[in-house]
């Protein structure tokens, strides 16, 4: 058994036409065609700058989020300290 791979265009009548390889004449064959829509890939407007600056304004966010974090766990551990001496 050999496995092909390629790409095939559909016609508005819904034919599709390919060439199999040349080592593939004068006999039977049993083809399997599993259909898969291509996904078009969308070209990016974006420029490298505004990738830079995106990149920059994520790495401000995850800062502020961890600075936060950590103001949140010390401000727990004085808590906690602090209702252990009352106790």
């Amino acid at each position: 058994m050999q496995s092909i791979h390629f790409n095939a265009y559909v016609g508005q009548d819904g034919l599709v036409q390919f060439k199999l390889p040349n080592d593939i004449k004068n006999q039977e064959v049993e083809l399997f065609v599993i259909v898969q829509p291509v996904v078009q890939k969308i070209e990016s407007t974006e420029k490298p700058a505004d990738w830079a600056t995106q990149l920059q304004k994520a790495q401000q966010l995850v800062n502020q989020y961890v600075s936060a974090e950590r103001d949140l766990v010390a401000e727990l551990i004085d808590e906690r300290r602090q209702a252990v001496n009352h106790e």
